[in-house]
C-alpha cells in the first residue's frame, strides 16, 4: 500500500487491524482519496490478532479486476498504452492512441489464436490514478483492496525490496492483471497459469517458514464487476479452451480444484448495457478518457459482456413489441450497421487499419473481425450459462447492489441511437437480475430465484457499485467470510 507515493514502512505493516484502521481514518492516504467511511470497522481483539496472522490456516486471496482494470504496455518497447493517462500515457482518442489500444483486426486468424503487441503489466490500483472520476468498477476495486490491506493481507504487487524480505512467506494476496481487450477464454487460461505459479510459490514459502507441506492449498477469489466472467469460466473449465470441437462442452469444474471460496462483487453475469452503448457511441471511462466505439469494437472481450437476448433486453426502434431474438447474430449487426461496420466510424477505421488504404477492403476486414467476435461471444456465453451441478466444495457468493435504477432494456436504430426502455433495481451498472443471472425474465415467473449459478450466499446493498465497498457492513462481512467463518 502506498501513501503520498511512498511505501508503507515495516512498522506500519505490523499494525493490527484496529490500530491500522484508526491510522487510516486519522491520517488518510492522499494518493487514494478514500474517505474514512471506507474502513470504519470497530476495533476487535480477534480481528487484530487475525490481521497479523498469515500462516497456512488462512487461504491466500486472488483479486480479479474488471474491464479497463489492468495496465497495458507494448511488449516490444515497454511503453504504456493504458495506465491511467498520466504524463506517460496516451489519449485513447488520438491517432496514436487508437492504433495502440485497438486489438488488431485479423480476418485470417480465429479469435482463440489472435494476439498482438500488448501485454498486461499490473493492475490499475491506487498508485497509478486518483479514485475520484474513475469508472465504477475501478473505484470499487480500489476500495476492496483497501479493505484487504486493513485486514492484514499482504499484497505481492505492493511488497518489494526490504518489505518483501520482512514478509517472506507471508504474502497472502495476489492481484491478477490481464489484457481486458482479449477473449475471456484466453484470459481464463492466463488465470489458470497464474494460480498454478502462485500455488507453487506459496507451497515453497510455507515449507520454508513453517516447515509444513501444504499439499491441499486452495485460494479464495474476489472479483469486481466483469472479472467475474473469466473467473466463472475458469472454475468450470480450468485453463482449457473448450471451443475447439465447436460444440458445447461438458462442464468439468477443473478450476474449482484450486479454489475454496469465490466472492463476486456486482458481477454482470447477465451482461451490462454500457458495453452495448459503448460499441455504438464510445465507452466513457471517466477521467481516463473515452474509448471510441470503433476501437472498442476491435476488442473480443467487449462483446462477451453484452446482456443476454433471452432476457428481453433489446428491441429495434419502431418495433418495441418484439424483442431481438439474437443480439449476437453477425447479420443483425451488418444490417443495422452497428459497431465496426458503421459508416459513422469510417475515419476511425482508417486509423485502426492504416495499412489498408482502400475503404472497401477495410470494411471487409472489419466485418469479418466483428463476425468472429460475435460468434466467439455467443459460444462463451453459452458455455457459461449451461446448467450443471455445482461441486459441493465450491462456495459461490455474490454481492449485489439493488438501490440504483439500472438499464434493463433498450431500443436501437440503424444509426446506433439508443433509447432506454426499462430500468430495474441494480447498482447503476448491472441490474439485480443480471448480477444473479436470474432466468425469470426469460421464462415463466416463479417466486424463487431461477439461476444457472447455485449461490451459496447472496448479500444485498442499497448502493451503487462504486459505493458498495465503502459500506462498513461490507467491510465487516468480507473480512469475516475470508478470515473467520468456519470452512
Amino acid at each position: 500500500m502506498l501513501c503520498k507515493g511512498k511505501r508503507v514502512k515495516r512498522s506500519s505493516i505490523r499494525i493490527g487491524l484496529g490500530a491500522f484502521v484508526a491510522l487510516l481514518i486519522q491520517t488518510g492516504c492522499e494518493s487514494t482519496k478514500v474517505g474514512s467511511g471506507t474502513l470504519q470497522l470497530a476495533p476487535s481483539s480477534d480481528l487484530e490478532r487475525l490481521a497479523t496472522y498469515s500462516g497456512p490456516g488462512r487461504n491466500p486471496v486472488i483479486l480479479v479486476p474488471g474491464f479497463l482494470g489492468s495496465r497495458l504496455i507494448n511488449r516490444e518497447d515497454g511503453q504504456p498504452i493504458w495506465d491511467g493517462f498520466n504524463r506517460a500515457s496516451l489519449n485513447p482518442g488520438s491517432s496514436q492512441g487508437v492504433q495502440k489500444l485497438s486489438f488488431r483486426p485479423d480476418s485470417a486468424t480465429p479469435i482463440r489464436n489472435m494476439s498482438d503487441h500488448v501485454v498486461a503489466d499490473g493492475v490499475m490500483d491506487h498508485r497509478d490514478v486518483e479514485i475520484a472520476g474513475l469508472p465504477a468498477e475501478l473505484q470499487a476495486y480500489n476500495r476492496v483492496m483497501q479493505v484487504l490491506l486493513a485486514g492484514g493481507y499482504r499484497d505481492q504487487a505492493l511488497t518489494s525490496g526490504e518489505d518483501a524480505a520482512y514478509a517472506r512467506g507471508a504474502i497472502t494476496c495476489f492481484q491478477f492483471p490481464y489484457d481486458w481487450r482479449q477473449d475471456n477464454i484466453y484470459n481464463a487460461k492466463k488465470l489458470d497459469a497464474f494460480i498454478r505459479e502462485r500455488r507453487e510459490y506459496l507451497q515453497r514459502e510455507y515449507k520454508y517458514r513453517y516447515g509444513s507441506d501444504v499439499l491441499d492449498l486452495k485460494f479464495d477469489i474476489i472479483t469486481v464487476g466483469s472479472g467475474a466472467l473469466l473467473t466463472r469460466y475458469y472454475l468450470r473449465y480450468g485453463g482449457t479452451d473448450v471451443s475447439i470441437t465447436g460444440r458445447l462442452p461438458i462442464v468439468t469444474w477443473a478450476g474449482s480444484r484450486n479454489v475454496d471460496r469465490v466472492i463476486l462483487i456486482a458481477p454482470p453475469n447477465g451482461g451490462y448495457f454500457k458495453i452495448f452503448r459503448g460499441l455504438q457511441e464510445g465507452l466513457d471511462a471517466g477521467s481516463l478518457g473515452t474509448i471510441p466505439a470503433a476501437v472498442l469494437g476491435t476488442m473480443p472481450g467487449a462483446y462477451q459482456l453484452l446482456p443476454r437476448s433471452r432476457h428481453r433486453s433489446y428491441y429495434l426502434q419502431g418495433d418495441a413489441q418484439q424483442p431481438v431474438k439474437d443480439i449476437l447474430a453477425p447479420e443483425l449487426w451488418q444490417r443495422m450497421e452497428w459497431g465496426l461496420v458503421s459508416s459513422a466510424h469510417e475515419r476511425m477505421l482508417a486509423r485502426i487499419l492504416p495499412d489498408q488504404p482502400d475503404y472497401v477492403q477495410r470494411l471487409e476486414v472489419a466485418m469479418e473481425h466483428q463476425k468472429k467476435c460475435l460468434e466467439r461471444a455467443k459460444y462463451f456465453q453459452e458455455a457459461l450459462d449451461q446448467e450443471t451441478r455445482t461441486p459441493l466444495a465450491l462456495d459461490l457468493r455474490v454481492v449485489v447492489g439493488v438501490d440504483v435504477p439500472t438499464v434493463a432494456a433498450v431500443a436501437a436504430d440503424s444509426r446506433g441511437r439508443i433509447e432506454v426502455l426499462e430500468r430495474l433495481p441494480g447498482d447503476g451498472q448491472t441490474t439485480r437480475g443480471n448480477a444473479l443471472l436470474d432466468e425469470r425474465r426469460a421464462d415463466r415467473w416463479q417466486p424463487q430465484l431461477k439461476s444457472v449459478v447455485k449461490w451459496h450466499q447472496v448479500s444485498f446493498y442499497n448502493a451503487s457499485l462504486e459505493a458498495i465497498a465503502t459500506k462498513p457492513m461490507f467491510s465487516r462481512n468480507l473480512l469475516y467470510w475470508l478470515m473467520e467463518e468456519p470452512r
